[in-house]
């Protein structure tokens, strides 16, 4: 009797192990947090033109990591885009070809950046957990916000606005402790 409880609890503790390993790493260190400095990169977009991400420091960047299963909101960010281009970007980020990816920016009129990441290298070097993810990265290269999930686009669009206008905030404040 005492071996086979034995064995029993045993067992159990060998099939929750694995479990609570998992279960622990979802929230660690390894995936990029709020308040992180976004990972520096460098590709070609579907046009062929090479895009840093450095080269966006001053807007705000909206990296929209997608797959088909996103569609609806990535093609309805468009307008908001085309009416905050000053002051944000817009990258577009696919699991999928070049071919593929610019065959849906020309059937949808999208004028912002996309990416084709086929081998997902910049999907893991953001440890995005799945389509779509996105990451609102501020002014100076700060992740401000990480969403998992489609949001739709009235709450994506009053997150963007939100980090518009607290860099809007910050000059302001800037300009007048110069004094100008």
């Amino acid at each position: 009797m005492r071996n086979r409880l034995w064995r029993t609890c045993f067992g159990a503790v060998a099939l929750c192990m694995p479990v609570l390993v998992f279960l622990s790493g979802c929230d660690s260190p390894q995936t990029l947090q709020i308040g992180d400095t976004a990972p520096p990169f460098s590709m070609r977009e579907i046009g062929g033109r090479t895009v840093d991400l450095e080269q966006y420091r001053g807007k705000v960047v909206v990296l929209y990591f997608w797959a088909s299963c996103c569609l609806d909101t990535l093609k309805l960010i468009e307008p908001y885009y085309e009416q905050h281009r000053q002051e944000i970007e817009v990258i577009a980020v696919n699991d999928n070809d070049a071919a593929a990816t610019a065959a849906y920016a020309r059937s949808n009129k999208i004028t912002f950046t996309m990416l084709a990441d086929k081998p997902m290298k910049l999907f893991n070097a953001y440890k995005a957990k799945g389509f779509p993810t996105i990451y609102i990265v501020d002014r100076s290269g700060v992740i401000r916000e990480k969403i998992i999930g489609d949001i739709g686009l009235e709450p994506l669009e009053k997150l963007m606005t939100r980090q518009i206008g607290v860099g809007k905030k910050a000059a302001e404040s800037y300009e007048k402790m110069l004094g100008r």
